[in-house]
């Protein structure tokens, strides 16, 4: 079977080590992001800054678990 023209990189290919790293970076920067959210809710309760990190901490964990 001949490779599509649009095709970067075939199942047995890994892409080079600048683009992983790139990529990696690309998905921190996306789920952070939406961590803005619980620090606002966070900071609106006026939450113990001990309970705004456990908040956090939860919010990532059910990321997470979203992903999956």
């Amino acid at each position: 079977m001949a490779r599509p023209s649009g095709l970067l990189y075939s199942v047995d290919e890994t892409p080079p080590w600048a683009i992983m790293v790139v990529s990696a970076l690309q998905h921190v920067v996306v789920n952070s992001i939406t961590l803005i959210f619980p620090l606002i809710i966070a900071r609106e309760a006026h939450l113990p800054a001990g309970q705004r990190v456990e908040f956090v901490s939860l919010s990532m964990l059910a990321m997470g678990i979203s992903t999956f």
